[in-house]
């Protein structure tokens, strides 16, 4: 049979008009030929039902606009606009070198540590972080960020790097490490800072070929090479006078003994 026609969807009155919205609700409307007990809330209402045909509905937009409080609806409020932040080392990474220098495209030098605290300020933008990033994973030792991430149960305790490599020991303090992109620094003050923690897991690992020969790194129970100081001061021993200065090798027993071997000179 023939297929019926679809049905005509109901007419809804817009009380106050189309685009507008009643903001007063529970004000009467005073409407010619109706009862005066309705409020515009009531008639919007009752038209969101379809209660009100297309003869009544201009009716009752006339008298509206004022008495119900006719408005334009508020703007809807949409989410602020996320702040960009440039992840120099790439997404899910995070620097390794903190304190070593980037030679930027502009020239300017700044260390891996002042650029990710911009980054996270949001000062670098989108199109500089494109030009940066190579320059910084390059320099700054980038690492996967979950390495640096403790667990709920796992207490952070303090980290001493040996900067030499496990069961190896420094045994020229005044030796002088020379690392790329950053300052030339002793043994010495290497050891200070791994002393203190300023040297993280990652940095130690990535140190360690650069410390070996300069820092004269030797197996940790190996003994010292013949010509290094000792470390542990050792008695003087007495012999007899020697027929000449030169010939004598030992320390000297007390003043006295230094007094008269001027005197033979003399």
């Amino acid at each position: 049979g023939p297929t019926a026609a679809p049905s005509p969807s109901p007419f809804i009155c817009s009380i106050c008009g189309d685009g507008l919205v009643v903001t007063r609700p529970y004000v009467m409307m005073n409407v010619s030929g109706t009862e005066n007990d309705v409020t515009c809330g009531e008639y919007e209402a009752a038209a969101e039902r379809g209660e009100i045909d297309e003869n009544q509905c201009p009716v009752l937009q006339q008298v509206s606009n004022q008495v119900c409080g006719c408005r334009e609806p508020p703007p809807v409020e949409t989410a602020a606009p996320t702040a960009y932040e440039c992840q120099i080392c790439g997404h899910g990474r995070t620097i390794g070198l903190p304190y070593a220098e980037v030679v930027l495209p502009n020239m300017q030098r700044m260390t891996c540590a002042d650029l990710q605290e911009r980054a996270e300020m949001g000062i670098i933008r989108e199109t500089q972080c494109t030009q940066i990033k190579p320059f910084v994973q390059e320099s700054c030792g980038c690492i996967d960020a979950t390495t640096l991430a403790l667990s709920p149960t796992e207490a952070p305790t303090a980290y001493e790097c040996p900067i030499c490599g496990d069961g190896m020991k420094v045994t020229n303090p005044d030796g002088v490490v020379v690392i790329p992109t950053q300052p030339d620094r002793t043994c010495a003050e290497l050891l200070y800072a791994a002393s203190i923690g300023n040297i993280n897991p990652n940095q130690c690992l990535l140190l360690h070929p650069f410390v070996l020969t300069p820092c004269g790194c030797v197996d940790e129970y190996s003994e010292w090479p013949s010509d290094a100081p000792s470390l542990t001061p050792t008695a003087p021993t007495i012999s007899p006078a020697p027929t000449s200065i030169m010939m004598r090798q030992d320390c000297f027993a007390d003043l006295g003994e230094i007094y008269t071997m001027e005197k033979n000179v003399e």
